[in-house]
């Protein structure tokens, strides 16, 4: 008796007679739904123009620039982008979302935490400074700042997606630790600001005034773990000792 072939794919489950599916490989390509389309090309406008007004700043990119960038017509930019103005905010509020959920995602403090109170900070910390310093995150950081008074939105979605978010983790972090008697902190939103600009403000300020100042990671770890240290000589709960060497007393 000859052996019984097997069933091709599907074969068994299907009743009898009923029309074989065809094979998928060899089917013609299905039309891209509109919507696809015009949202694939307008993230290609938009990742082509943050790259141009990167590198050249708002008043020093055109439309042609981002046409061109874009390998589109700058008919196709105006379909989907009324104006410089329209493309430039766009890109802005999509482009700073998407960079501070990054480095949320790989710095973000987290109030429920395990393990000791400076290692954390200064794991945070370090962690923080290099992204912060990252060259493609100054650039935006200085178009951002540069254009704020000409597009004042910009200027509140970058404190609200960095500044304002992070400052909102660390209080609460810095909330933690002086329920649990780690820190004496009064005010632990003021004190979520200046362990910020502890850790940061040296060189994020020179790095912001000359673009061509670079640090090494070994510096930035520098920075960062002296700006903690401070902090937590500033806000560690005194002890009696301390109490009474500062009062005399024996």
């Amino acid at each position: 008796m000859p052996a019984t072939r097997p069933a091709p794919d599907g074969a068994r489950d299907r009743p009898p007679g009923s029309p074989v599916p065809a094979l998928r490989a060899l089917q013609p390509a299905q039309p891209e739904d509109p919507q696809e389309r015009a949202s694939r090309k307008r993230r290609q406008i938009r990742q082509a123009a943050a790259g141009e007004f990167l590198s050249k700043g708002y008043a020093g990119t055109s439309m042609d620039d981002v046409a061109a960038a874009a390998r589109v017509s700058k008919q196709t930019v105006y379909k989907h982008f009324g104006s410089k103005e329209e493309l430039f905010v766009a890109i802005i509020e999509a482009t700073v979302g998407e960079v501070m959920d990054e480095v949320f995602e790989r710095v973000g403090p987290t109030p429920g935490r395990h393990g000791e109170l400076a290692q954390e900070l200064l794991t945070m910390g370090r962690r923080l400074i290099v992204l912060i310093m990252q060259p493609e995150l100054l650039a935006l950081r200085r178009l951002v700042t540069g254009e704020a008074s000409r597009f004042p939105q910009l200027g509140e979605v970058w404190w609200r997606g960095g500044p304002a978010r992070l400052m909102a983790g660390l209080a609460e972090l810095l909330r933690q630790a002086g329920q649990d008697g780690e820190l004496a902190i009064n005010d632990p939103q003021l004190a979520a600001q200046q362990l910020q600009w502890l850790i940061l403000s040296i060189p994020l300020n020179r790095a912001m005034l000359c673009p061509g100042q670079a640090y090494t990671s070994e510096e930035l770890y520098h920075y960062s773990d002296a700006g903690i240290r401070t902090f937590l000589a500033a806000y560690r709960p005194a002890t009696p000792a301390a109490d009474d060497a500062g009062t005399g007393r024996r």
